[in-house]
């Protein structure tokens, strides 16, 4: 009951699976959504608000995209760091990596916020779903 997140409006429509958008705050929560590591990697919790999507635009293209909003650009700076570090070491200079499933990662950040794109079918378009959440 309440009111809708206003995080979740950050989601692109565009490509979103129906009925696959969640909120909410901690690194469990993620977990039970999707599985990203056994550690907190990206600092969430009673602070942080979170959304998450589903996405499977055209024949082809498909990921997972992670908004968080930080309560400062600091915070967001430091799990981007740590996410980096744990997760993508390899992540080129547009933060993108090729994981081991031949799909990509992508970690984009602007000021409180941080967009994490998980197995997307290609760079190009876990770039196109993370630069969707800063618009």
């Amino acid at each position: 009951d309440g009111a809708r997140p206003g995080l979740l409006e950050l989601l692109p429509a565009a490509g979103r699976k129906p009925l696959s958008e969640s909120f909410f705050h901690d690194a469990v929560h993620l977990n039970n959504r999707f599985f990203v590591a056994s550690d907190n990697i990206l600092n969430l919790g009673p602070k942080t608000e979170c959304a998450l999507a589903e996405y499977a635009g055209g024949d082809s293209d498909f990921g997972v995209l992670l908004v968080v909003r930080y309560p400062d650009a600091g915070k967001a700076a430091e799990a981007a760091a740590l996410f980096r570090k744990s997760y993508v070491p390899e992540a080129d200079s547009d933060g993108a990596a090729l994981t081991e499933n031949k799909n990509w990662t992508m970690l984009k950040i602007k000021d409180a916020l941080l967009a994490v794109v998980f197995d997307a079918s290609s760079k190009e378009y876990a770039g196109r779903l993370a630069a969707a959440a800063f618009r």
